[in-house]
């Protein structure tokens, strides 16, 4: 489980399942957009299982959240989650399952996030204790 704190008024934006195709720098050769494209819309077809519960109750028609994004600079910072070399990826594309959700009110909330992709033998499932703290005015 994660815990973390939120002020109040704030919308949440999360990814159920999503999955980034970023060119490496030359000199890689390049696939082409048509490819990194087809990679990415077959790695989030094969994803399963996906649900979104706030606090128990679940998201209903999350298909409806699935979104391709448009061609983006990826830029990773030397201390990158995936250790690549840090610097600008062009082109990249994403492709995935997003939630955007409203603000929720002050007090404690649990929002769980679960997707499977049996392709790669991948479960997610988290969990987030959520914290809404009412904003304090000077």
């Amino acid at each position: 489980m994660r815990t973390c704190s939120i002020p109040e008024g704030t919308a949440l934006f999360l990814p159920i399942a999503n999955v980034i195709f970023a060119a490496d720098p030359p000199p890689a050769p390049r696939p082409s957009l048509r490819e990194m494209r087809d990679f990415t819309k077959s790695v989030i077809d094969a994803a399963t299982d996906l649900l979104v519960e706030i606090d128990g109750v679940p998201i209903r028609n999350l298909d409806l959240f699935r979104f391709t994004s448009p061609v983006f600079v990826l830029t990773l910072r030397e201390d990158n989650i995936g250790q690549a070399p840090p610097g600008p990826y062009f082109p990249a594309v994403d492709e995935g399952f997003y939630v955007m959700l409203t603000p929720l009110p002050v007090g404690e909330h649990r929002f769980r996030i679960h997707a499977e992709n049996p392709s790669f033998n991948q479960v997610f499932d988290v969990t987030y204790h959520l914290t809404v703290v009412p904003l304090s005015l000077p």
